[in-house]
This record gives C-alpha cells, sequence and structure tokens, in this order.
C-alpha cells in the first residue's frame, strides 16, 4: 500500500467552525426563546405565542436551531475521520500503532482545557449565577463519564457542565479505537465499522425499550453514537486508500441545500418511535458523511482570499468555542439587560464575540503550549 501524501486536508478547519457555530448558534436561539421574544413576523397574525403560534418560517427557523446537535454529529464524523487516517498511516508505516503515544497526543490536546472548564463551571457557578453545584456532578467528570451519570439521575447535570457529554463520548472512543486499529488488519476495517454501527443500533433498540421516555438515555450513550464515529472511520480509511471521490457542482449544492432543508424540516432529536430512535439518523448522516468525504479530499476554494484563510482560523479554535460557549452566553445575556435595553440582536452578536475571542485567547495563550508538547509523541 502506498502511503498517501497529502496529511493536510484543507477545509477541515472551515468544517469544524462549522460545526461549532451550529451548536453556538442553536444554544443562543434557546436561550432567546427562553429570556427573549422572537421577532413578531415569525407568529401568525403576528402574535407571540411561542411555540404554539409559530408561522411557517417561524417553525422553519426554530426546527433548524433546536437541530443543533446535528454539530455534534459533525464533530464525531470529523474525529473518527482524522483520528483513523492518522493511524492507519502510522500502521502503515511503522507497522504498528504506538498506543501509548497515540494516548499522551489525545491527553496533550483534550484534557487542559477539559479540567480547566470542569472547575471552572464550579467557580462560575458559585462566584457569578450563585447556582448550586453537587460534587456528584464533579466526580463523573472528572473521569469522563459525566455521560452516563447524567443518564443515570435522567436530568442534566448541574451548572454547565452538561457541555462535555460530547467529550467523555469523544474520549471513550480515543482509548478503544487505537487498540481496535492495532488489532484489527487495515483491509478487513470495514467489518470493524460495520459492528460498530450494529452495536450502536442494538443499544438503542435496548434504550428504546428499556425507557419510557427514551430520548436522554439514547442521546447521551456512548455506545449509541459510536456509530457516527465508525462511519468517520471509514471514511478514513477510503481517504488512507486513496479512493478518488468528486461530487459534481450541483450535487454538491443540490446535498448542501437539501441537508439546510431538512434541518428546518424534520427533528434530529425526536425518538418517540422506533424507527426514528434506532434508524432515523441515518437519513441525514450518510448524505452529510459523503458529503463532507467530498470537502475535505478535494482541494478547491472555499471562499476568496482572506475570507478562506479567516475561517480556517477559526477552525483552530472550535474546541475552545464548544467548551466556552455555554458561559458567554450566560454573561452576554447580563451585559444585553444592562447596556443595551434587552436587545435580543446586541446579545446575540456578544455572545458569539465574546465566544470567540475566549477560544482566541484560550488557544493562544493556555492551549497552544501543550500542543506544542505534542510533536515529540508524533509518529508520522
Amino acid at each position: 500500500m502506498k502511503e498517501q501524501a497529502k496529511l493536510h486536508f484543507a477545509n477541515l478547519d472551515i468544517l469544524r467552525f462549522t460545526a461549532a457555530f451550529y451548536v453556538l448558534a442553536a444554544h443562543i436561539f434557546d436561550y432567546t426563546t427562553e429570556v427573549y421574544k422572537l421577532p413578531s413576523w415569525l407568529f401568525k397574525n403576528n402574535e407571540i405565542v411561542y411555540p404554539e403560534n409559530l408561522n411557517t418560517l417561524g417553525s422553519f427557523v426554530n426546527m433548524f436551531f433546536k437541530n443543533g446537535s446535528f454539530g455534534v454529529d459533525m464533530f464525531f464524523l470529523i474525529s473518527g475521520f482524522l483520528i483513523t487516517s492518522l493511524l492507519l498511516r502510522e500502521k502503515s508505516k511503522n507497522s504498528t500503532i504506538d498506543i501509548k503515544s497515540f494516548y499522551v497526543r489525545r491527553i496533550l490536546r483534550i484534557w487542559p482545557l477539559y479540567y480547566f472548564i470542569v472547575f471552572f463551571a464550579f467557580g462560575f457557578a458559585k462566584f457569578y449565577t450563585h447556582e448550586e453545584m453537587h460534587l456528584r456532578d464533579l466526580i463523573p467528570h472528572l473521569f469522563f463519564v459525566g455521560n452516563f451519570s447524567m443518564i443515570h439521575a435522567l436530568s442534566w447535570c448541574s451548572g454547565k457542565l452538561f457541555i462535555l457529554w460530547s467529550i467523555c463520548i469523544e474520549e471513550h472512543f480515543y482509548l478503544i479505537i487505537p487498540i481496535l486499529l492495532f488489532l484489527v488488519p487495515i483491509k478487513r476495517l470495514p467489518w470493524l465499522v460495520v459492528a460498530l454501527i450494529l452495536v450502536s443500533i442494538v443499544t438503542r433498540i435496548v434504550l428504546f425499550k428499556m425507557y419510557p421516555y427514551p430520548w436522554f438515555p439514547i442521546y447521551l450513550h456512548t455506545f449509541s453514537r459510536f456509530d457516527v464515529l465508525a462511519i468517520g472511520c471509514f471514511l478514513g480509511w477510503l481517504n488512507f486508500n486513496q479512493f478518488k471521490f468528486q461530487l459534481p457542482i450541483a450535487l454538491r449544492w443540490l446535498l448542501l441545500v437539501g441537508l439546510f432543508i431538512f434541518m428546518g424540516v424534520f427533528s434530529v432529536r425526536f425518538y418517540d418511535t422506533f424507527f426514528y430512535a434506532v434508524f432515523f439518523k441515518y437519513f441525514y448522516i450518510i448524505p452529510s458523511a459523503i458529503l463532507f468525504y467530498d470537502l475535505v479530499i478535494n482541494v478547491f476554494p472555499t471562499f476568496s482570499g482572506m475570507f478562506n484563510s479567516f475561517f480556517n482560523r477559526l477552525g483552530k479554535y472550535s474546541y475552545g468555542i464548544y467548551m466556552y460557549h455555554p458561559f458567554a452566553i450566560i454573561f452576554c445575556n447580563n451585559l444585553a439587560n444592562q447596556y443595551f435595553n434587552q436587545s435580543k440582536i446586541a446579545f446575540a452578536l456578544l455572545s458569539i464575540l465574546c465566544t470567540v475571542s475566549v477560544a482566541f485567547f484560550s488557544y493562544e495563550v493556555f492551549e497552544k503550549h501543550f500542543l506544542k508538547l505534542k510533536s515529540r509523541f508524533e509518529k508520522i
């Protein structure tokens, strides 16, 4: 097997930022519906009764932002793709995978900001929002099992630690994927992908039968979410095998517009029926995976000039954007109340600006020092 020369994926950081921004925008919208009033033109006869009286456009906008969790699916897809691409290159070059070095690299990228957020959330709750937080929420997150703790309690944890559920799932993935790729021959990796997808399907079936209201455990359970990571692994395997694929421009735009419309019409978190709980996700995950692979392996200008560079740069801050945004939203809500006459536009713009600024500062001043250490453990 010839090694693939291309080690950099030109559009990956832009896709990272898009995923992070979707989650950020969705939570800003959630806060807007709870604290502020939506514009009257989103309601029938301009009568603001949320959500019962939303008009067609209002229903579309509402559903689109309620589906912000799709951004997390995109993070999972990206993680599966990137990690598998790198580990397969390492295995091809060195005939093995240095699992210890992989763990160290992931620790240096994930743990510093993760643990900072864990403890910052407690300080933020105590001294700023004056919320009560409990040790029963802290301890599980110290060991990356916060998602299982919330499933056990059937409720979100106190403070803003809820945002860490997806990081817990990614850490579980990082724990097992180098071992699996070490053990499984490269040519048989598609069978591993099938096995992981089946594990996810079976998990969702069991959870659907076990819980009277299955949405919460299905949404948070690691094995329930492993299928999207596995699909990302398959794309990484295709990339390793230099599978060339490029959508016609018209079809690429059709998929983009189709996904946009899909997110405004259908709920991706509706698990009240067996079909929706177990299988419905593949109607948007598979087209998303096809579009993702097309965008990430083909080099073409996403934007021109400085805009392309700008959004690529923002992608480097996507981890921080995801981690800091719940705190920024609370802080900016208070700013909007005090200085902008409760303006929802000011609240939204301040939340975006504050989140990106803090993520930038965190990356440049804090995270980058740990990232520099990663080079000592690179194997390709």
